[in-house]
Protein backbone atom coordinates (compact mmCIF):
# COMPACT_ATOMS: atom_id res chain seq x y z
CA UNK A 1 0.00 0.00 0.00
CA UNK A 2 2.65 2.64 0.82
CA UNK A 3 4.58 1.91 -2.59
CA UNK A 4 1.01 2.35 -4.43
CA UNK A 5 0.90 5.32 -2.50
CA UNK A 6 4.28 6.60 -3.31
CA UNK A 7 3.73 6.29 -6.98
CA UNK A 8 0.56 8.02 -6.59
CA UNK A 9 1.84 10.73 -5.31
CA UNK A 10 5.10 11.08 -7.45
CA UNK A 11 2.72 11.75 -10.31
CA UNK A 12 0.55 13.85 -9.02
CA UNK A 13 3.87 16.24 -7.98
CA UNK A 14 5.22 15.24 -11.96
CA UNK A 15 2.28 15.14 -13.67
CA UNK A 16 -1.00 17.57 -11.82
CA UNK A 17 -2.59 18.10 -15.35
CA UNK A 18 -3.07 14.16 -16.10
CA UNK A 19 -3.57 13.34 -12.84
CA UNK A 20 -7.00 16.00 -12.85
CA UNK A 21 -7.78 14.44 -16.35
CA UNK A 22 -7.96 11.12 -14.76
CA UNK A 23 -9.43 12.72 -11.81
CA UNK A 24 -12.52 13.96 -13.67
CA UNK A 25 -13.60 9.90 -14.62
CA UNK A 26 -14.72 9.87 -11.71
CA UNK A 27 -17.30 10.25 -9.10
CA UNK A 28 -17.26 13.20 -7.42
CA UNK A 29 -17.46 11.61 -4.02
CA UNK A 30 -14.18 9.50 -5.17
CA UNK A 31 -12.22 13.02 -5.82
CA UNK A 32 -13.39 14.65 -2.84
CA UNK A 33 -12.52 11.44 -0.36
CA UNK A 34 -8.98 11.33 -2.33
CA UNK A 35 -8.33 15.28 -2.10
CA UNK A 36 -8.61 14.56 2.53
CA UNK A 37 -6.20 12.18 2.01
CA UNK A 38 -3.20 13.91 -0.06
CA UNK A 39 -1.18 16.54 1.05
CA UNK A 40 -2.41 20.31 0.71
CA UNK A 41 0.08 21.17 -1.93
CA UNK A 42 -0.67 17.87 -4.00
CA UNK A 43 -4.45 18.89 -4.09
CA UNK A 44 -3.29 22.50 -4.96
CA UNK A 45 -1.69 21.23 -7.81
CA UNK A 46 -4.67 19.15 -9.25
CA UNK A 47 -6.80 22.28 -8.35
CA UNK A 48 -4.94 24.32 -11.24
CA UNK A 49 -6.52 22.12 -13.65
CA UNK A 50 -9.33 20.79 -12.78
CA UNK A 51 -12.79 21.20 -14.79
CA UNK A 52 -14.08 24.45 -13.11
CA UNK A 53 -17.56 22.80 -12.33
CA UNK A 54 -15.40 19.89 -10.53
CA UNK A 55 -13.55 21.89 -8.74
CA UNK A 56 -16.26 23.92 -7.58
CA UNK A 57 -18.35 20.88 -6.86
CA UNK A 58 -15.20 19.15 -4.55
CA UNK A 59 -14.56 23.11 -2.85
CA UNK A 60 -18.63 22.35 -1.66
CA UNK A 61 -17.83 19.13 -0.37
CA UNK A 62 -14.55 19.28 1.28
CA UNK A 63 -14.79 21.82 4.67
CA UNK A 64 -14.38 25.30 4.88
CA UNK A 65 -10.90 24.69 6.48
CA UNK A 66 -9.42 22.82 3.40
CA UNK A 67 -11.20 24.65 0.73
CA UNK A 68 -9.52 27.85 2.44
CA UNK A 69 -5.88 26.15 2.60
CA UNK A 70 -6.21 25.21 -1.00
CA UNK A 71 -8.12 28.98 -2.21
CA UNK A 72 -5.35 30.50 -0.70
CA UNK A 73 -2.57 28.62 -2.73
CA UNK A 74 -3.66 28.64 -5.86
CA UNK A 75 -2.74 32.11 -8.27
CA UNK A 76 -5.57 34.39 -7.81
CA UNK A 77 -7.20 34.44 -11.16
CA UNK A 78 -8.05 30.58 -10.69
CA UNK A 79 -9.24 31.17 -6.94
CA UNK A 80 -11.97 34.12 -7.73
CA UNK A 81 -13.49 32.08 -11.01
CA UNK A 82 -14.27 29.13 -8.48
CA UNK A 83 -15.21 30.89 -5.61
CA UNK A 84 -17.59 33.28 -7.88
CA UNK A 85 -19.10 29.84 -7.94
CA UNK A 86 -19.79 28.35 -4.25
CA UNK A 87 -22.70 28.83 -1.97
CA UNK A 88 -22.09 32.46 -0.81
CA UNK A 89 -21.87 31.07 2.78
CA UNK A 90 -18.95 28.72 1.74
CA UNK A 91 -17.30 31.92 0.26
CA UNK A 92 -17.76 33.99 2.92
CA UNK A 93 -15.66 31.39 4.73
CA UNK A 94 -13.00 30.69 2.73
CA UNK A 95 -12.30 34.13 2.44
CA UNK A 96 -12.09 34.82 6.36
CA UNK A 97 -10.05 31.73 6.52
CA UNK A 98 -7.16 33.04 4.30
CA UNK A 99 -4.77 35.87 5.04
CA UNK A 100 -6.03 39.46 4.47
CA UNK A 101 -3.37 40.11 1.85
CA UNK A 102 -4.95 37.84 -0.26
CA UNK A 103 -8.85 37.72 0.55
CA UNK A 104 -8.75 41.83 0.29
CA UNK A 105 -7.35 41.39 -3.48
CA UNK A 106 -9.51 38.26 -4.13
CA UNK A 107 -12.44 40.33 -3.20
CA UNK A 108 -11.75 43.38 -5.12
CA UNK A 109 -11.40 41.09 -7.89
CA UNK A 110 -14.83 39.88 -7.21
CA UNK A 111 -16.56 42.91 -7.16
CA UNK A 112 -15.69 43.14 -11.19
CA UNK A 113 -18.21 41.19 -13.51
CA UNK A 114 -16.60 37.55 -14.67
CA UNK A 115 -13.94 38.07 -17.17
CA UNK A 116 -13.63 42.13 -17.11
CA UNK A 117 -10.61 43.45 -16.87
CA UNK A 118 -10.92 44.09 -12.99
CA UNK A 119 -11.78 40.28 -12.33
CA UNK A 120 -8.72 39.61 -14.79
CA UNK A 121 -6.27 41.40 -13.69
CA UNK A 122 -3.27 40.42 -10.97
CA UNK A 123 -2.65 42.33 -8.59
CA UNK A 124 0.53 41.07 -7.41
CA UNK A 125 2.72 44.00 -9.85
CA UNK A 126 5.75 45.60 -9.08
CA UNK A 127 5.22 49.56 -8.29
CA UNK A 128 6.89 52.68 -6.82
CA UNK A 129 6.09 56.07 -5.60
CA UNK A 130 6.96 59.10 -8.43
CA UNK A 131 9.12 60.12 -6.24
CA UNK A 132 11.83 57.45 -5.96
CA UNK A 133 15.18 57.48 -7.73
CA UNK A 134 16.39 55.22 -10.36
CA UNK A 135 18.72 54.07 -7.67
CA UNK A 136 15.85 52.84 -5.23
CA UNK A 137 13.80 51.17 -8.05
CA UNK A 138 16.85 49.14 -9.06
CA UNK A 139 17.34 47.91 -5.59
CA UNK A 140 13.47 47.10 -4.95
CA UNK A 141 13.76 45.11 -8.00
CA UNK A 142 16.93 42.92 -6.26
CA UNK A 143 14.65 42.66 -3.62
CA UNK A 144 11.66 41.08 -6.13
CA UNK A 145 13.22 39.60 -8.78
CA UNK A 146 10.54 37.66 -9.32
CA UNK A 147 8.29 40.55 -10.24
CA UNK A 148 10.14 42.55 -12.53
CA UNK A 149 9.87 40.62 -15.77
CA UNK A 150 8.10 43.30 -17.47
CA UNK A 151 7.30 46.43 -15.97
CA UNK A 152 7.69 48.91 -13.28
CA UNK A 153 4.43 50.70 -12.89
CA UNK A 154 5.06 53.89 -11.00
CA UNK A 155 1.70 55.59 -9.32
CA UNK A 156 1.58 58.86 -7.12
CA UNK A 157 0.41 58.88 -3.39
CA UNK A 158 -3.24 58.49 -4.54
CA UNK A 159 -2.55 55.00 -5.88
CA UNK A 160 -3.14 55.98 -9.24
CA UNK A 161 -1.09 54.91 -12.68
CA UNK A 162 1.15 58.13 -13.71
CA UNK A 163 3.49 56.03 -15.64
CA UNK A 164 5.55 52.70 -16.33
CA UNK A 165 9.23 52.16 -17.14
CA UNK A 166 10.62 48.69 -19.46
CA UNK A 167 13.47 47.14 -17.30
CA UNK A 168 15.59 48.76 -20.34
CA UNK A 169 15.02 52.57 -19.44
CA UNK A 170 15.40 51.70 -16.17
CA UNK A 171 19.39 50.42 -16.45
CA UNK A 172 20.08 53.11 -19.07
CA UNK A 173 18.35 56.01 -16.98
CA UNK A 174 21.27 58.00 -14.28
CA UNK A 175 20.99 56.59 -10.62
CA UNK A 176 20.08 59.87 -9.32
CA UNK A 177 17.32 60.69 -11.76
CA UNK A 178 13.50 60.65 -10.17
CA UNK A 179 11.52 57.93 -11.92
CA UNK A 180 9.07 60.45 -12.70
CA UNK A 181 11.60 62.28 -15.34
CA UNK A 182 12.61 58.95 -17.10
CA UNK A 183 9.07 56.96 -16.93
CA UNK A 184 6.51 56.77 -19.89
CA UNK A 185 3.99 58.82 -19.35
CA UNK A 186 1.74 57.74 -22.69
CA UNK A 187 0.32 55.27 -21.28
CA UNK A 188 -1.52 52.67 -22.89
CA UNK A 189 -4.13 50.75 -19.91
CA UNK A 190 -7.07 48.48 -19.52
CA UNK A 191 -10.22 50.11 -17.91
CA UNK A 192 -11.44 47.61 -15.22
CA UNK A 193 -14.43 47.27 -16.61
CA UNK A 194 -13.71 46.27 -19.97
CA UNK A 195 -15.15 42.91 -21.17
CA UNK A 196 -12.96 39.77 -22.34
CA UNK A 197 -13.42 40.31 -25.84
CA UNK A 198 -12.75 44.12 -26.37
CA UNK A 199 -9.43 43.09 -24.07
CA UNK A 200 -8.25 40.13 -26.11
CA UNK A 201 -8.92 42.15 -29.01
CA UNK A 202 -6.80 45.45 -27.62
CA UNK A 203 -4.13 46.70 -30.07
CA UNK A 204 -1.79 46.89 -27.92
CA UNK A 205 -1.07 43.59 -27.74
CA UNK A 206 1.16 44.12 -31.02
CA UNK A 207 3.41 46.09 -29.05
CA UNK A 208 3.32 45.00 -25.06
CA UNK A 209 3.35 41.86 -23.31
CA UNK A 210 1.59 42.83 -20.50
CA UNK A 211 -1.22 46.02 -20.17
CA UNK A 212 -2.03 47.50 -16.51
CA UNK A 213 -5.26 47.56 -15.28
CA UNK A 214 -7.06 50.85 -14.05
CA UNK A 215 -10.30 51.57 -12.36
CA UNK A 216 -12.84 54.57 -12.78
CA UNK A 217 -10.48 56.63 -10.90
CA UNK A 218 -7.34 55.84 -12.45
CA UNK A 219 -6.35 53.86 -9.51
CA UNK A 220 -3.63 51.02 -10.69
CA UNK A 221 -5.44 47.53 -9.57
CA UNK A 222 -2.58 45.35 -11.59
CA UNK A 223 -1.85 43.86 -14.65
CA UNK A 224 -3.01 41.63 -17.29
CA UNK A 225 -0.22 39.39 -19.61
CA UNK A 226 -1.18 38.22 -22.96
CA UNK A 227 0.13 34.83 -21.96
CA UNK A 228 -2.89 34.39 -19.50
CA UNK A 229 -5.93 35.50 -22.16
CA UNK A 230 -4.73 33.28 -24.38
CA UNK A 231 -5.03 30.22 -21.89
CA UNK A 232 -8.66 31.98 -20.55
CA UNK A 233 -9.53 31.59 -24.36
CA UNK A 234 -8.29 27.81 -24.34
CA UNK A 235 -10.28 27.18 -21.44
CA UNK A 236 -6.98 25.56 -20.39
CA UNK A 237 -7.67 22.82 -22.55
CA UNK A 238 -3.82 23.30 -24.33
CA UNK A 239 -2.64 23.02 -20.15
CA UNK A 240 -4.55 20.37 -19.34
CA UNK A 241 -3.90 17.58 -22.64
CA UNK A 242 -2.16 14.86 -20.96
CA UNK A 243 1.55 15.11 -21.15
CA UNK A 244 3.60 12.52 -23.48
CA UNK A 245 4.03 9.85 -21.67
CA UNK A 246 0.17 9.65 -20.30
CA UNK A 247 -1.05 9.91 -23.88
CA UNK A 248 0.99 7.05 -25.12
CA UNK A 249 -0.62 4.94 -21.93
CA UNK A 250 -3.86 5.75 -23.18
CA UNK A 251 -2.93 5.26 -26.71
CA UNK A 252 -2.23 1.50 -25.41
CA UNK A 253 -6.12 1.21 -24.12
CA UNK A 254 -8.25 2.23 -20.69
CA UNK A 255 -5.54 0.25 -18.25
CA UNK A 256 -3.35 2.91 -16.74
CA UNK A 257 -6.48 4.75 -16.10
CA UNK A 258 -8.17 1.88 -14.44
CA UNK A 259 -5.09 0.96 -12.66
CA UNK A 260 -4.68 5.24 -11.32
CA UNK A 261 -8.14 4.86 -10.47
CA UNK A 262 -7.74 2.28 -8.77
CA UNK A 263 -4.59 3.44 -6.54
CA UNK A 264 -7.08 6.72 -5.54
CA UNK A 265 -9.55 4.51 -4.71
CA UNK A 266 -7.14 2.07 -2.54
CA UNK A 267 -6.26 5.49 -0.92
CA UNK A 268 -9.45 7.16 -0.32
CA UNK A 269 -11.09 3.89 1.06
CA UNK A 270 -10.13 4.24 4.83
CA UNK A 271 -11.80 7.56 4.91
CA UNK A 272 -14.45 6.29 3.32
CA UNK A 273 -14.73 3.18 5.85
CA UNK A 274 -14.48 5.77 8.47
CA UNK A 275 -17.16 8.07 7.24
CA UNK A 276 -19.37 4.99 6.90
CA UNK A 277 -18.72 4.17 10.68
CA UNK A 278 -19.47 7.26 11.87
CA UNK A 279 -22.95 7.66 10.28
CA UNK A 280 -23.26 4.75 11.83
Amino acid sequence: MKSDQAILHTFITQHPADAALILERLKIEEIVLFLKEIPNEQAVAIFNYLERNSAVKCLEMLSAEQSAAIIENLPMQIASVFLRQVRSELREAILIGIPQEISIPIKRMLSFPPDSAGALADPFVLTLPDNSTVKEALRTLKKYPEKSIFYLYIINRQQKLVGVLNMRELMLARSNELVSIVMNKNLVQLNAELGFQAILSHKAWNEYHALPVVDSDGILLGMIRYKSLNQIKNEGEKNRQPHHSLAASLALGELYKIGFSGLIRSAAEPLKRRSEEKNN
